[in-house]
């Protein structure tokens, strides 16, 4: 098992690592269009950041499924898988995933307060 560990932990910040990557090129996009339209309007950016935030929050319960989707699988092959590797890797992915389901429930308060915001915001 400990080798499978070491390679799911391995895989797992690699992804880690990656996915830290893209989502910095994700956010360098979406903060220069944001930019861009405030410097142009910055009523029409409002309504643009309403939008985004709106898609967010929809994508939310989704995005926890899936992390908790892979949570459950890991947990199938930890229980009923014989090979040790893959017992470590699926414990690395448990450990993974349950973290994100962490992170990204103690963000959800911070999605729904901005989004609220914007909502007040385009009403007036």
């Amino acid at each position: 098992m400990a080798a499978g560990l070491k390679w799911g932990a391995l895989g797992a910040g690699f992804f880690i690592i990656l996915s830290g990557f893209f989502y910095r090129n994700y956010c360098d996009k979406v903060e220069r269009a944001a930019m861009a339209i405030y410097e142009k309007d910055a009523i029409e950016f409002v309504q643009y950041e309403h939008e985004r935030m709106e898609k967010v929050e929809k994508a939310f319960l989704g995005y926890q499924v899936s992390f908790a989707a892979f949570v459950l699988a890991s947990l199938v092959v930890i229980l009923f898988v014989k090979s040790p590797v893959f017992k470590g890797v699926a414990f690395a992915t448990a450990i993974l995933f349950i973290g994100q389901l962490l992170i990204e429930g103690f963000s959800h308060q911070s999605i729904t307060k901005y989004t609220n915001e914007l909502r007040l915001e385009v009403k007036k």
